[in-house]
């Protein structure tokens, strides 16, 4: 029912017309607060707040996690989570499910949200995650190697009002995982390494973002985040982003004027996209560069976000409103790194998540 509710509010927000200005990362306001990834309820009809992991594991795990508050939907702050871990093996297993408000205890106060018996806290540099579903379980530290970040002012604000945004802060850009994961039986202690980013946002992803590239570069000196996203023909078609390098000696290398792009791309004619098995990147700082490039060596997992709604809800959705798909690959990467103290080349691997929500 919360979907149907959404799909109806979500048709009306595309049909209203609004200001097409963009301003995008401004300058910053010094150092970044840990409050910035504590809850922060809104009473916006559009507000999604969400604290998002990944971790790479040296067992052969990978799990993406999402931990989210909503109020798309018949009832406010309804919370969720979702997750995918991937096995040595070659098995996904993947579970999203949506609560009540009743099971949801988060503070405002405190980086502390707990949904059932799923659970995010701690404080900087120590995060826990703790999911608990289906008979799994996940329970992993993440330890940042580097302090809180954000691009400029971590905004992204649409019209000229300013008053519908995007924020988006990293709490661990680089950080070492340790835990278990228990996929139902089979319990394993395991250790790696790790990104954790919080986004809050009064605006429907819908109505400004068209295809979003989302890049993370695990080396062993340097991890590369680069977020790209290409905006609606509302806003101007134009890719809005950050790139940043998290050193091993505590530089970070960071623009918001980069380029990404595609090698040639995989036809999937089951959803009707095609996603790259290359990507090449650069990006230029104050005083250092980064050019690389990523070879796809697995596409581990691609969903149709749509896929839990009812065929005809669906079907509407697609036609009117949007159709998204993502596509998350495993790959190899280059990279060449310049800064003061000198340059270095990077190989290792690398993971990166293709999201298309138009055509």
């Amino acid at each position: 029912m919360r979907l149907k509710a959404a799909i109806l509010i979500l048709f009306l927000c595309q049909a209203q017309a609004s200001a097409d200005s963009v301003f995008a990362f401004g300058e910053g306001k010094g150092e970044v607060s840990p409050t910035e990834a504590f809850f922060h309820p809104m009473k916006d009809f559009s507000y999604t707040e969400s604290w998002f992991f990944l971790a790479k594991l040296d067992q052969g795990y990978i799990l993406y996690a999402t931990i989210f508050i909503t109020n798309i939907g018949l009832s406010r702050f309804s919370p969720g989570v979702e997750f995918s871990i991937f096995t040595p093996e070659g098995e996904r297993l993947a579970v999203k499910k949506e609560y009540r408000k009743a099971n949801l205890h988060a503070l405002s106060d405190k980086y502390y949200v707990e949904v059932d018996k799923n659970l995010v806290e701690g404080s900087h540099p120590d995060y826990h995650l703790h999911l608990e579903e289906n008979g799994i379980i996940v329970d992993l530290s993440f330890k940042s190697l580097h302090p809180m970040w954000r691009m400029g002012d971590g905004k992204i604000f649409f019209g000229e009002d300013r008053k519908k945004f995007w924020s988006f802060v990293v709490p661990c850009p680089s950080g070492l995982v340790s835990g278990v994961i228990d996929t139902g039986g089979k319990r394993i202690e395991v250790k790696g390494v790790g990104y954790h980013d919080h986004s809050l946002l009064n605006i429907p992803a819908t109505s400004f973002s068209r295809e979003w590239h989302n890049i993370h570069i695990f080396g062993e000196n340097v991890t590369v985040n680069i977020l790209d996203m290409v905006l609606t023909s509302k806003y101007g078609s134009k890719n809005s982003g950050f790139a940043a390098a998290f050193s091993s000696d505590g530089s970070i290398c960071q623009s918001k004027k980069y380029s990404v792009s595609t090698g040639e791309p995989v036809a999937d004619d089951e959803f009707g996209y095609s996603y790259p098995m290359r990507i090449d990147f650069r990006f230029e700082g104050s005083d250092c560069s980064l050019k690389g490039a990523l070879l796809g060596k697995k596409l581990i997992e691609k969903m149709d976000i749509l896929s839990n709604l009812h065929p005809i809800s669906r079907g509407f959705v697609k036609t009117f409103i949007a159709n998204p798909v993502y596509y998350r690959v495993l790959s190899d990467f280059e990279i060449e790194h310049l800064a003061q103290k000198g340059s270095s080349t990077v190989k290792g691997n690398a993971l990166y998540e293709i999201i298309f929500i138009k055509h």
